[in-house]
């Protein structure tokens, strides 16, 4: 029983942090310095959600 309680306990907390916008947004932004950083190119940063779904639809 532990361990199914920790299991779910821990799809929970992935659940709620997988559609925390405030998160999310925040995870983007750092994505976005961090593909500057290191010189992505600029055409290929995905800078808002609008890109990011763009590209997985591709």
């Amino acid at each position: 029983m532990q361990r199914l309680d920790a299991w779910f306990g821990n799809l929970e907390r992935l659940t709620a942090a997988a559609f925390d916008v405030e998160s999310n947004a925040k995870l983007l932004a750092a994505s976005v310095r961090s593909a500057e950083a290191v010189g992505v190119p600029e055409e290929s940063i995905l800078r808002t959600t609008g890109d990011v779904d763009a590209f997985i639809r591709e």
